[in-house]
């Protein structure tokens, strides 16, 4: 995060409430999370995908005709899903400071739609930060409401977002799906979310309901989360910066 500077426009919550536009239509899905980004840098940004099956052949294509390609891994995670999922990381290096680069994932025969990415701005020059807070993902009402807010981010085209804590109602599985395919990226077939973390870096900070977990009396409790469940579905998801 070293490339930032302190003159950045944050949006906060309540400047984000002003108005909505249409979001391009997402393509038809093929990848259980559809590509997000993490960890932007100056010359380097990592990419992460998720697939039902084991893909070994998965790789970043990117430039202005997909010339170039990076291997990416191929990791069961056996805490994301009732039976685990496959983990697909990407970081790309070598790359010019704030300039955008169209980019696709490919996993065996499965291709995402075209994306875009940015890297990070020079020390000299101005960038945007949107700022978001308690979005959750209690139900349907409260995942509307939070894909508005994402919605209205989306459309001031911030450089990167933040995310400051309780995006999930729990740290239980059921809630990590609801926000990485029907709020942060467009993956879910039968609601898509917006494709904004799969042009926008986004960082996630753990709140308090990151970590809750149901017990077997159904409530939310802090003893059921620990760091071989809801910790470990949050260090699979995010590649932050070690800082």
């Amino acid at each position: 995060m070293k490339s930032y500077i302190p003159s950045a426009r944050f949006l906060g919550m309540a400047g984000l409430l002003i108005a909505c536009v249409a979001l391009p239509v997402q393509a038809e899905n093929t990848l259980y999370i559809q590509p997000y980004l993490q960890n932007v840098t100056q010359t380097g940004i990592t990419i992460q995908w998720w697939t039902d099956q084991s893909e070994p052949s998965s790789q970043v294509e990117y430039g202005r005709d997909f010339e170039r390609v990076v291997p990416a891994s191929d990791k069961w995670i056996s805490v994301i899903g009732k039976d685990g999922k496959f983990l697909h990381r990407a970081v790309l290096s070598g790359l010019e400071p704030e300039t955008g680069y169209p980019y696709r994932v490919r996993s065996g025969a499965l291709v995402s739609p075209e994306y875009t990415f940015r890297t990070a701005a020079r020390r000299s020059s101005g960038f945007h930060v949107a700022v978001f807070g308690d979005g959750r993902t209690d139900n349907d009402d409260v995942i509307g409401r939070h894909r508005s807010i994402t919605r209205l981010a989306w459309a001031q085209q911030p450089d990167l977002a933040l995310h400051g804590g309780d995006f999930v109602y729990s740290g239980d599985q059921l809630h990590w799906d609801r926000f990485w395919r029907r709020i942060a990226t467009a993956s879910d077939p039968d609601d898509p979310g917006l494709p904004f973390a799969s042009q926008i870096p986004y960082y996630l900070v753990v709140g308090n309901h990151e970590i809750y977990r149901r017990d077997s009396s159904l409530e939310l409790g802090y003893d059921a989360g620990n760091l071989t469940s809801t910790m470990a579905r949050f260090r699979a998801y995010v590649d932050h910066p070690p800082n």
